[in-house]
């Protein structure tokens, strides 16, 4: 997916961090906080797509092992679930980026072949619902939580549809997760809005709901999400946890003993220990 404006790249981690535009303050995204938890349904689909690349591809898997032996055969299998999720990622990217220049009323994009199928089903999800649009691709920040500074995401629109104002997302993927229940409710409980091209901060209007829109070729409906608390605790410990690594990364980098960099020893609760190479 695209990185949003005010986005940048954790050179620790590659996960994704934001900058505060006013006091520079650095969170991490509301995705890289979730990406803590294990996503189990991600994990079975890549096995079987290794699984259906081998049985479904078997000369192919000869003629690799006879040209560039076991290794280099096993890399590009492992390889596979990545290449489908690149292409599906850049599908995902056009339909966004098309549904972006709608709602901000500019030229649409050209788009391939593949997002096209996904833009028809989308169309008629719009032509039913008529949303009104409110805001579009604007980042939000928390502020302070649980004695941390917090964390920052982009949400995908803010749009009126019944008279009620939602807090939406646009999801092209086969499924919903359920870690979207903990990303648009955490998007939900910021309290500031800023614009990634102005830098110009807003307070977060007060919300009617969360929806997720799941768009695939011949379909797109729309999933109200509950902005109960059980998701957000678990969005909180996550949280809490992605900051206790923070600051036990810090704690690697500036940690070392001056003895233990010479060879000597170090004290740790009341013991001299040796520091060996």
């Amino acid at each position: 997916m695209t990185q949003p404006l005010l986005a940048i790249t954790d050179p620790r981690s590659s996960g994704r961090l934001y900058r505060h535009p006013i006091s520079g303050i650095e969170v991490p995204s509301v995705t890289t906080v979730i990406g803590l938890a294990r996503i189990e349904p991600l994990d079975a689909w890549k096995l079987r797509a290794v699984s259906e690349a081998a049985v479904k591809n078997v000369d192919w898997l000869a003629y690799l092992l006879d040209r560039v032996g076991d290794e280099e055969t096993i890399r590009r299998l492992a390889n596979v679930p990545n290449k489908i999720a690149n292409q599906a990622g850049a599908v995902g990217d056009e339909v966004h980026s098309w549904l972006e220049a709608l709602a901000m009323g500019e030229e649409l994009p050209e788009v391939s072949v593949e997002a096209s199928a996904y833009i028809d089903a989308v169309k008629a999800w719009l032509d039913e619902y008529q949303p009104e649009w409110i805001a579009v691709e604007k980042t939000v920040f928390s502020g302070e939580v649980g004695g941390t500074p917090g964390y920052a995401g982009t949400f995908d629109f803010l749009v009126k549809i019944d008279g009620r104002l939602l807090l939406g997302d646009w999801k092209t993927s086969r499924y919903l997760h359920h870690q979207v229940a903990m990303q648009l409710g955490a998007l939900a409980r910021c309290p500031e809005m800023v614009d990634g091209t102005t830098g110009e901060s807003m307070p977060m209007p007060q919300i009617d709901g969360a929806i997720a829109v799941h768009i695939r070729p011949g379909s797109a409906y729309h999933k109200e999400v509950p902005l109960a608390d059980e998701p957000w605790n678990g969005f909180q410990g996550l949280l809490q946890a992605w900051w206790a690594l923070r600051e036990s990364d810090k704690w690697l980098e500036n940690g070392t003993d001056e003895k233990a960099q010479q060879g000597g020893s170090v004290k740790k609760e009341g013991r001299t220990l040796p520091v060996t190479g």
